[in-house]
């Protein structure tokens, strides 16, 4: 489901399909992207397959107005990007004081971005 609708948003039909998929679908892919993200964010930042579906639908869709015209599927995104946000914050300030004994800092879940998904949204 992931996939496809990664790739929805590109389609010159996109609105029309849009219209079909239950917001349901997108809230629950952003829960568990959520979900991951707070119980195993390094086996997030691993999978090839969330980098492209964080990016194209999370950012991608989050900056299409007329295609998400609902507030609750658009806060369900948002949420996404405050958490990947906030665990990032707190692993940053949690690893400060594991490199002064020479640990490896974990990758950051907001790498999952790409730079123009990012300026998208803006």
């Amino acid at each position: 489901v992931g996939a496809w609708l990664t790739h929805l948003g590109a389609q010159p039909d996109a609105m029309r399909t849009f219209e079909k998929i239950p917001e349901h679908v997108v809230t629950d892919i952003c829960e568990v992207l959520q979900l991951c993200a707070r119980a195993e964010p390094q086996r997030l930042l691993s999978c090839p397959l969330v980098s492209p579906l964080v990016s194209n639908l999370v950012c991608g869709w989050l900056g299409m107005r007329e295609l998400l015209t609902s507030p609750f599927v658009r806060y369900s995104m948002a949420e996404v990007l405050h958490t990947f946000v906030s665990i990032d914050e707190l692993s940053a300030s949690r690893d400060l004081r594991f490199r002064q004994f020479g640990a490896l800092m974990p990758g950051q879940l907001i790498s999952l971005l790409d730079a123009n998904a990012a300026e998208a949204v803006q």
